[in-house]
């Protein structure tokens, strides 16, 4: 068990490398092979992967690399979930609160009314709001995987829920900002994600994740 966790971490800890490290990180790989038979696996992997944490801040890639997944997994799976826990609860969390400064992150309760006239269009703002939450993790999965091109797809996707939401509350619960929140945040995402994109096109060696372990690819360069 401390042998398969060991080597996870080491292999993350090589891929924290960039390009221009890849004979160091596949030194270190070696040196790892050299830790598990002497029985130090674990505590060598946990050095390395520290070391390469302390790294990555000084140069553009790591710089980068952490930056995208702060923002895939920092922001955008904790609004998935907040999409998502939402609609159990009755769209809360959602709507905008006039009680609290929190309702700057869209944090109270919806203020509307439901009757006959405007119960009809609930199913369907729930539909939207889960597909909306869960393309929030389809997107998290393709900023960290770099497809830029399915991040696009899902932004624009993203996007066009909004607007719909945006459309329907406005009739269906007139004067009430129920899906004002939700519009700012993904307006902010996408204004995020399309400075990565910017970010990871100017880099002047985006990181090459081949396997560190293929001494193929040092012997190329």
């Amino acid at each position: 068990m401390k042998d398969t966790l060991a080597r996870c971490i080491i292999t993350i800890a090589v891929r924290c490398f960039s390009d221009r490290r890849h004979q160091w990180a596949s030194a270190m790989a070696a040196e790892f092979e050299t830790a598990a038979d002497e029985g130090e696996a674990l505590s060598f992997a946990i050095g390395c992967l520290v070391a390469a944490l302390r790294e990555m801040p000084k140069h553009e890639e790591g710089r980068f690399a952490l930056a995208s997944h702060i923002f895939a997994l920092g922001i955008m799976l904790p609004i998935a979930a907040l999409l998502v826990s939402s609609v159990p609860r009755g769209f809360a969390l959602l709507a905008p609160s006039s009680e609290s400064a929190a309702a700057l992150l869209g944090s109270g309760y919806p203020s509307f009314g439901i009757n006959e006239a405007n119960q009809v269009g609930l199913p369907l703002m729930a539909l939207l709001t889960l597909a909306l939450g869960f393309g929030h993790l389809a997107l998290a999965w393709a900023i960290l995987e770099r497809d830029w091109k399915r991040v696009t797809a899902i932004s624009s996707m993203g996007a066009a829920i909004v607007v719909t939401l945006l459309v329907f509350s406005s009739i269906l619960f007139f004067g009430d900002g129920c899906a004002i929140p939700q519009a700012v945040i993904i307006a902010l995402e996408l204004v995020a994600v399309w400075a990565l994109v910017g970010w990871h096109a100017d880099l002047p060696n985006p990181f090459n994740l081949q396997d560190p372990y293929d001494n193929t690819a040092v012997a190329e360069q």
